[in-house]
């Protein structure tokens, strides 16, 4: 992603989540990268303003967009972050200026405690995501202050890996580490009710459960855990998404795989 970041493309379609709590180094990576790209490339949009005009125009002619502090809860949104780190060119403007067509190809480099929530549960936004978590936390006596100092003196070193590492992704693929699989996973179940819920579910092929019954257990567990209220249709909807089929009976609408829904757990 180093190398991908000194690119003026967005071939490759991806964006970088770094994820841990404090004082773990994510916030020196990246600030690595922009110490690489130097200033006048960078911009430093946080993913909660890229939905307006203005914030969005001042990724133009940039080649990263480094975030290194995020709050709880943030909402990412998907539609616009999906289109820039695609690089579809988009009608932007600066305040009292014209608008004007951006071809983005900044690279959207996002350190964060806390995953954010997508608006968008699709394939589309999480394949196009890289998480890297950061979990070694260390302690007071084991920092280095000068730590940037010291790496900005090896930015040639850095430079030279970055674009060998770069050259291997392009012929091989980006390399995901089994930790980072694991965290888009539990981000993505995390992230989405339905598919949380479902893994709470006892599935077995051949298995049916009515519809109704269904979305009655499923409203239960929501209201428990508190989360935004859901339409059977966009229930139905996300279901059939995430691999579950339905058929019509003389009884009603049944879901397919599904023994018994998680809707008589106990809570307490």
């Amino acid at each position: 992603m180093m190398g991908y970041a000194l690119m003026t493309h967005c071939q490759h379609e991806r964006f970088l989540i770094a994820i841990g709590n404090g004082a773990n180094g994510k916030s020196v990576a990246l600030n690595v990268i922009g110490e690489l790209v130097g200033t006048q490339n960078a911009a430093a949009v946080h993913p909660s303003y890229l939905k307006n005009n203005h914030h969005r125009a001042e990724l133009n002619q940039k080649l990263v967009n480094i975030i290194t502090e995020s709050e709880q809860g943030g909402k990412l949104p998907a539609a616009e972050l999906k289109a820039l780190v695609s690089g579809e060119v988009m009608t932007v403007d600066r305040k009292h200026k014209d608008p004007f067509e951006m071809h983005p190809f900044a690279t959207i480099l996002w350190a964060t405690n806390h995953m954010p929530h997508p608006s968008d549960y699709s394939d589309a936004l999480f394949r196009r995501a890289g998480i890297m978590t950061f979990n070694r936390t260390f302690a007071e006596h084991e920092r280095d202050r000068q730590l940037m100092l010291t790496l900005r003196n090896e930015m040639a070193g850095i430079l030279k890996m970055a674009l060998e590492a770069y050259g291997r992704a392009v012929t091989s693929g980006f390399a995901e580490p089994p930790s980072s699989i694991e965290a888009k996973k539990e981000w993505r179940k995390q992230s989405d009710a339905i598919a949380f819920w479902l893994a709470d579910c006892e599935l077995a092929d051949g298995a049916e459960l009515k519809a109704s019954a269904c979305f009655d257990a499923f409203r239960q567990w929501f209201e428990h855990a508190q989360l935004q209220k859901l339409t059977i249709k966009s229930f139905s909807q996300r279901l059939e998404r995430l691999g579950i089929n339905k058929r019509r009976t003389s009884e009603g609408i049944v879901y397919v795989g599904i023994k018994i829904a998680a809707a008589e757990v106990s809570f307490s």
